[in-house]
Parts: structure tokens; sequence; C-alpha cells
């Protein structure tokens, strides 16, 4: 979020398809970036696991904290759901009571305020001054569209309609990214099994080196004469 309010407007583009395109890799590249770091904790987790079960085997108490500290496969979505809740809320009641948004008037020119009290022109001038003052949808507004600035740049902002259901669609869209994070937790098993296959090949390869070294020695010793 903090940073596409400093890059957000550099990215709205008047063509739509490099919007599309600038937009979605920067939303790829985040979701890269919490999905490795999803089965990197994955991964340690297993191997946390591992070693738990290890010290069970021998007969060792577990205590729930470290029980917990192991893998389970739901345990990188409830991390997301915990975590994002606070911002789901937030959006739900956005979703719950956005309505089309309208533009209004701005103020008069200076030099038009004589005029106001024209009884043939004061009644229309009076509209330019009409306001509307902020309310708690436009504080969740300006929050939520603040975490969706990818999707904004990439609908745009010319059709009202458009924001309305990127809004009503808000709650699922703050998920999507952070739910890489999930993705890549839950492949924690297989990372930590390409660890040890890494492991047992480098110990394969040591093996016939071993091997190789030891019949070179042997064909070099000199053969003894009777």
């Amino acid at each position: 979020m903090f940073f596409y309010i400093f890059v957000g407007q550099a990215l709205m583009f008047d063509n739509f398809v490099l919007r599309l395109v600038t937009n979605a890799l920067i939303l790829g590249a985040m979701g890269a970036l919490l999905y490795m770091d999803g089965m990197k904790t994955g991964e340690e987790d297993v191997a946390y696991a591992e070693i738990a079960h290890s010290r069970q085997q021998d007969g060792q108490d577990i205590p729930k904290q470290e029980r917990d500290r192991c893998f389970h496969t739901l345990k990188g979505l409830f991390s997301v759901l915990v975590g994002m809740l606070p911002l789901v809320l937030i959006a739900l009641a956005l979703a719950l009571t956005a309505q089309v948004q309208r533009y209004h008037l701005g103020g008069l020119p200076s030099w038009l305020e004589s005029y106001r009290t024209r009884q043939d022109i004061g009644i229309a001038l009076a509209y330019y001054n009409e306001t509307v003052p902020m309310g708690v949808t436009d504080v969740l507004r300006i929050i939520v569209r603040l975490l969706l600035f990818p999707y904004v740049n990439i609908v745009g902002t010319e059709v009202p309609m458009h924001l309305l259901w990127l809004e009503r669609f808000s709650p699922l869209l703050v998920l999507l990214v952070p739910m890489a994070y999930a993705g890549g937790y839950a492949l924690g098993p297989k990372a930590r099994a390409a660890v040890h296959g890494s492991i047992a090949a480098d110990h394969k390869r040591r093996v016939r080196r071993d091997r190789k070294e030891r019949k070179r020695r042997r064909t070099k010793e000199p053969t003894q004469l009777v």
C-alpha cells in the first residue's frame, strides 16, 4: 500500500493495455515474493516438525507451543485470514455501503461573486456552492482504494460503475495477492523433500568421488615383485 502511495499515480497511463501490463506485473511480483516467503516458512516449519517428531519418538514430551510451531496444512491460510481480517472488514464495510460516486461542481471564481445577489442568476450560481461533507463511506473508500491501487489503475477512473463494482468485490481483491503466501506455505513439504533430495544427491556424489579416489590410489600402488 505504501509503495503505491508514492508510485501509484505514475502508473496511471492513458493507454489501457499499458496500464494492464504494468500493474499486472507489479501484482505478480508482489504475489511471487509472498509465495516464496510462504514456501520458505512452510519448509522451516516442516523441518521443525521433523525434529519434534524425532524427539517424540525418543519419548520426550512436546509442549503445545512447539507443536503449534510445526507445519500444518491450513496454517498459511489461517495466518493470511487473521492478518488480513481488519482490512477485509474495512473492505466489507465499503462493499455494503458503496454507491455510484457522483461528482459535484466546484466553487465559483471570485469575479462571479457579485452576481450571486442577482435574482435572475443567483439561484443558478448557488448550485456551485453546494458542499458534500465527507462521511464514513468516503474514509473507507480512501483506505480501500489505496489497498487496491493496482486494480484501480487497471479499471481506470473514467467510468463510475466500474469503480463501484471494484468496491463491491474489494473484500476478495484485498485477499487475492496475500493468498499467494498461503499457497506457498502449503508447498512446504515439497520444498523440504527437495532439500532432502539435494542432500541425498550430494551424498551420492561424495561417495562416488571417494570411490573413484580410492580406485585411483590402488592403481598407482607399485606391484611387489617376488
